[in-house]
């Protein structure tokens, strides 16, 4: 398929979901009124409860979600706070202080329609006092299970109807606002203010000493440990594996240091193609266990990863980051924390396209960006936390 031929039918599917959404919001607004009877009368502030938030999405969603979370218990401590999240996410808030209880939530509404039906009933029996949907866009999942709640306050963002779901909606935030400050935004309608921006995580006890001993077992004494990370949610936004893979090579011959691949099971596909394209070993987890994963950042110098989840992980818990970003619209998605340095192949004007899949078919956008480029960052931190450019002996700081 040609590039022009790709971007007209591009173009139609573009003019066909815009059509779309604005003739389903017209229908929303009109059923509304049918809603506004049926629905809960609001409740004051100062009686709330228990509150439920929805994440029922992706990791790094949810890491970026915790300063909202820890707004809200702060703001109402009397109250039990419960998030509903999905089999991919929930693990990102264990040990949590500011969560009282975590439900995951199947929400695959085709294929398991009377499954989906009993939790909305389940929930709607525990008779939330709040409920917060902080997603941005314009899928109706979270919307219709605020709706479902019956929950007397509902907030959560406009899109293509969804506002008609809350009786406290908010506008839809600007691309330009960062997730983490477009959410604190949703629960600031209810009075919540944030002391902290910062997202949180908090290792378990046992995967922390597990992490330990894995890394004590498969690296060498003495060398400061690079994390590498190379997967994503969508294709667009993986830095080329060939580059991983030379990465690597340079990171143990040259920098003298220990990488490390870290995954989930669906990473183990490009973590083999790149420990196959390495000319080094290079220890490898891909397991299914969040909590482990996390733990294994938390042990490293420093995480070279895509934007993604595990980046906002690895923010979260201080360590510092090396990152590429190619289809992903910076200010909103930039890492908090961790003192991040992120690479981008700047002057090309299709950055920030927020494609699942290159519309230009090259991948020029993350396919520039050099393993040299990504060298030397990485040198420049090491030397920051005490390590020398070029050896194997450590001089860490006292502190």
């Amino acid at each position: 398929m040609t590039p022009n031929v790709d971007t007209r039918r591009g173009s139609a599917r573009r003019t066909v979901k815009r059509v779309y959404y604005a003739a389903r919001r017209t229908i929303l607004l009109a059923a509304g009124r049918l809603f506004r009877g049926w629905a809960a009368r609001p409740t004051a502030l100062s009686s709330i409860r228990r509150v439920l938030f929805l994440r029922c999405d992706r990791i790094g969603d949810m890491i970026l979600s915790t300063p909202a979370l820890i707004a809200l218990k702060a703001h109402f401590p009397a109250s039990r706070l419960t998030v509903l999240a999905s089999s991919a996410n929930h693990r990102v808030l264990d040990g949590h202080p500011a969560v009282d209880e975590v439900i995951v939530f199947d929400d695959r509404l085709g294929s398991h329609p009377l499954r989906f039906l009993r939790q909305l009933n389940a929930l709607r029996r525990r008779r939330f006092d709040l409920v917060v949907d902080p997603l941005i866009g314009v899928d109706m999942k979270s919307a219709a299970v605020a709706f479902a709640s019956r929950a007397p306050l509902r907030v959560g963002f406009g899109g293509a109807g969804r506002e008609v779901f809350f009786n406290r909606p908010a506008p839809s935030p600007d691309i330009g606002r960062h997730f983490v400050d477009a959410t604190l935004d949703l629960v600031e309608t209810v009075g919540v203010r944030a002391a902290k921006r910062c997202p949180r995580l908090d290792p378990q006890r046992g995967d922390t000493d597990w992490a330990k001993a894995w890394i004590a077992a498969h690296t060498v004494t003495g060398l400061p440990v690079i994390g590498v990370h190379p997967g994503a949610h969508y294709p667009s936004q993986r830095w080329p594996a060939s580059h991983y893979a030379r990465l690597i090579e340079d990171l143990q011959r040259t920098l003298r240091s220990q990488a490390v691949m870290i995954g989930g099971p669906g990473d183990r596909a490009v973590t083999q193609t790149i420990a196959a394209r390495a000319k080094v070993p290079v220890p490898v987890y891909t397991g299914d266990d969040l909590g482990r994963s996390f733990a294994l950042i938390a042990q490293c110098d420093l995480l070279v990863c895509n934007n993604s989840g595990p980046l906002h992980a690895a923010a979260a818990l201080g360590v510092p980051t090396v990152s590429f970003m190619g289809p992903t619209h910076a200010s909103r998605w930039w890492p908090r924390g961790g003192r991040p340095r992120v690479l981008r192949a700047e002057g090309l004007a299709c950055l920030g396209c927020e494609a699942g899949r290159c519309p230009r078919g090259d991948h020029a956008c993350l396919r520039r960006i050099s393993p040299a480029a990504a060298l030397a960052c990485i040198r420049a931190l090491l030397c920051r936390r005490g390590w020398p450019a070029e050896t194997s002996t450590p001089k860490r700081s006292a502190a």
